[in-house]
């Protein structure tokens, strides 16, 4: 392999593998029966109104039933004896992903019971399609009113059918960023509520805590023995497919080198056929860019700030700007993501104070990027209801 800067490894094949900002391996591919093995899952603790916790990767596949990713106990916590090993006498706390019928399947556990999050999909919209599926897993404290029937659980003492404010955990589990939610521009006042096809949430119960607390290893594509989610019915099929850009609160997992690993390999060897060019040796297609591929056909190439054209190879032209001085665009949008939208520019200025970009749409909806006159670098949007902010300051 040959080594060049900004962390990029480029392979003897000529494919190249994605790292992270620390230079971390962010993709790994697995075969049927094979897995690998990482530290456990560390997610912060939530408070309410406050800190929420976050796990998220991607994956993709063409298994309709698959064990995408288990961290927790590796014996049963509940049989465990003082002549067991270390790792039999630790919590009960796990976290799982699944495909059943090419739906994705949460399992959370605080020590408690299991909560199962699954997200439906209708039949031609499965995520078993070897197109790259990105998975959100978001732990949050809300304050929810309880009716008090008197029946155990959450209720209190006088059973008379009151209500009282308690503090609960929820597990709300996303794919795909809900980006399926696409609109015409004529659909902006739709429903936002109407989004159990790519979001859910469910209650965490029996929870005396805060903190998810996973002692056992991650395993990543499979299991290499019996663990204690044989006791959770978790399916027991192996997974074949890749892996990216696992996180936890927003820290990649360095997926270079597991503690132990079976029929696993660094890459993504079924899309990255589809971002190379035929010629010898191999040269990338997307020259300045990210290049998107399922296990099908290539997709496209997502340029980097500062290049454009169908595989990133032109650079855009600089511009300077003096005082008071502007250029107007005007795009016509056809289509509308209602969750996710994405702009990118560079710029270097000596100004502490400055309008980088300001986006308007027919419907007065404001999106702005813009330095403070403190020479902070911001962003302002306004969707509708009010106007929203958010800035760096160092």
């Amino acid at each position: 392999a040959e080594y060049m800067g900004e962390c990029t490894r480029k392979l003897d094949d000529g494919t190249t593998v994605e790292y992270g900002p620390n230079c971390e391996i962010l993709t790994r591919t697995f075969d049927r029966g094979g897995y690998a093995w990482f530290p456990p899952l560390e997610p912060c603790g939530v408070s309410v109104g406050g800190r929420s916790s976050y796990v998220s990767f991607e994956f993709a596949t063409m298994d309709t039933d698959a064990l995408l990713m288990y961290s927790g106990p590796i014996h049963d916590p509940s049989v465990a004896t003082e002549s067991q090993d270390p790792l039999s006498r630790q919590p009960r706390d796990f976290l799982a992903f699944e495909l059943l019928q090419g739906e994705l399947v949460g399992y959370v556990n605080y020590g408690g019971y299991t909560t199962v999050v699954r997200i439906p999909r209708s039949t031609s919209n499965k995520l078993n399609d070897g197109k790259w599926h990105h998975v959100d897993i978001k732990f949050e404290q809300r304050s929810a009113d309880v009716q008090d029937v008197n029946q155990g659980g959450n209720n209190n003492q006088n059973g008379d059918g009151s209500t009282e404010s308690r503090i609960q955990l929820f597990a709300e589990l996303t794919v795909d960023h809900c980006s399926d939610y696409a609109l015409s521009s004529d659909e902006f006042t739709a429903d936002l509520r109407n989004v159990d096809f790519c979001r859910k949430t469910e209650r965490i119960v029996g929870v005396f805590k805060s903190r998810l607390s996973v002692l056992g290893p991650t395993m990543l594509g499979g299991r290499s023995m019996p663990t204690w989610f044989d006791y959770q019915g978790l399916t027991q099929d192996g997974f074949t497919g890749c892996i990216r850009r696992l996180k936890v609160d927003g820290n990649y997992i360095d997926l270079a080198t597991p503690a132990a690993e079976l029929n696993s390999f660094i890459g993504c060897k079924n899309t990255e056929q589809f971002c190379l060019l035929p010629s010898a040796p191999p040269v990338l297609k997307c020259v300045y860019g990210v290049c998107e591929a399922s296990f099908n056909q290539f997709i496209r190439c997502v340029c980097h700030p500062g290049y454009y054209g169908e595989t990133c190879d032109k650079a855009t032209t600089p511009y300077f700007f003096g005082d008071n001085s502007f250029i107007s665009y005007r795009s016509s949008i056809t289509g509308r993501n209602m969750f996710q939208t994405r702009m990118t520019t560079r710029f270097r200025t000596l100004s502490k104070s400055s309008v980088i970009f300001r986006f308007i749409t027919e419907q007065n909806e404001l999106m702005a990027f813009d330095i403070d006159g403190n020479g902070w670098p911001g962003i302002r949007f306004d969707l509708g209801d009010f106007e929203h902010s958010a800035r760096l300051t160092g």
